[in-house]
């Protein structure tokens, strides 16, 4: 179906089709909300186990669950739980200012001011923080406190340490269920006003600018860095995150959220992660770059639109990484790939048949 029928099928009643296959990812929903206290239970744990920590950063940390179990957003049963690792000081903005460069991709830069008496660590001669160093501190601090524990009921039973985070496997001996929780450590941001790099405040959709000020109220950053940045980049960028801001939004947006959920089904129904890298961490961004358009929607429609707008931007030879700035989400693809993936999704959207919305579950 082209991008122009899309755009015209606006306000259309669901098919009983459509509303059954949301009404069945409500369902798991729900079902994964139930065993949320998999999620609270790790973070008691861990905030006690790391009071001790040789890490200063660890033992002040704060904890967030995020993810699709938190944005009501979950398609598959074997969804995974996040949990933000938010850091404590030094690593926060009254000791590191944050800067990007003309390519949107951010660094942390130490201010001068001391921690007990000196310069924190991991930071080098140019008073650049050193994102991998610090990462593989504290990963190595959070698979020791987890390798082996017991954790009410809950035994992990094997911990891996990868780029992004620490992957932790859990069995309940309950019932013998498995779980697949990440914790993922990160730097909390300044104020929205106060970095640079991301779209002005003022430009925001209303709902967005809402959502900011929210966290921001409660004392939390819509703004965080991920200690790593993206392959064959410099080793002091970091790579920026929006969980915390995506959590509030999604959450409170049910159409939106519904659009959504029917595009994250096909993406994940055709692997296009797995063949090609797209992501639904990408619609999320195409998904708040088009909230004025998108709202106007039922969900079949506006999950029609939202992947009509990934073909267009992949036939332009990239994807909006919206809210940062000049950042181009499919940076590592040749013109090629792109327009390859473009005519993969315009394919499927071209045969779409709503009729058969159930195959996808």
């Amino acid at each position: 179906m082209t991008m122009l029928v899309a755009e015209r099928k606006q306000q259309v009643p669901e098919l009983p089709s459509v509303q059954f296959t949301l009404d069945n990812l409500h369902q798991r929903q729900r079902s994964i909300m139930d065993k949320d206290q998999v999620t609270r239970r790790v973070i008691q744990y861990l905030s006690e186990k790391l009071k001790g920590s040789k890490e200063p950063s660890l033992t002040s940390a704060e904890y967030e669950v995020v993810g699709s179990s938190a944005e009501n957003l979950v398609t598959c049963k074997a969804d995974d739980w996040d949990i933000l690792l938010i850091l404590g000081a030094p690593y926060t903005p009254a000791y590191f200012k944050s800067s990007y460069d003309a390519h949107g991709r951010h660094y942390l830069k130490w201010n001068g001011t001391k921690w007990k008496g000196s310069r924190p660590r991991f930071v080098d001669i140019s008073n650049q923080l050193c994102p991998a160093h610090l990462r593989t501190a504290i990963n190595t601090c959070v698979k020791s406190a987890l390798e082996g524990a017991n954790i009410s009921g809950l035994t992990v039973k094997k911990v891996l340490m990868w780029k992004q985070a620490v992957r932790t496997i859990i069995k309940d001996s309950m019932n013998s269920s498995k779980f697949t929780v990440d914790i993922i450590p990160q730097i909390r941001g300044d104020k929205w006003s106060k970095v640079e790099g991301v779209a002005a405040f003022n430009s925001l959709h209303p709902e967005i600018q809402s959502a900011i000020t929210n966290l921001e109220a409660a004392g939390k950053s819509a703004i965080l860095f991920s200690l790593f940045a993206a392959p064959a980049t410099a080793p002091i960028l970091f790579t920026t995150s929006y969980a915390l801001l995506e959590r509030e939004f999604f959450s409170k947006n049910e159409n939106l959220r519904n659009i959504l959920l029917l595009a994250k089904m096909i993406l994940t129904g055709h692997r296009w992660k797995d063949k090609y890298g797209l992501k639904s961490a990408h619609l999320k961004r195409i998904v708040l770059a088009n909230i004025s358009t998108l709202s106007h929607h039922s969900p079949y429609s506006g999950m029609q639109l939202l992947l009509s707008l990934v073909v267009r931007q992949l036939r332009e030879g990239s994807l909006d990484g919206f809210l940062d700035l000049h950042s181009d989400l499919m940076w590592h693809k040749t013109e090629e790939e792109c327009e390859l993936l473009a005519q993969t999704v315009a394919d499927v959207l071209t045969t779409l048949d709503p009729t058969f919305f159930p195959n996808y579950l």
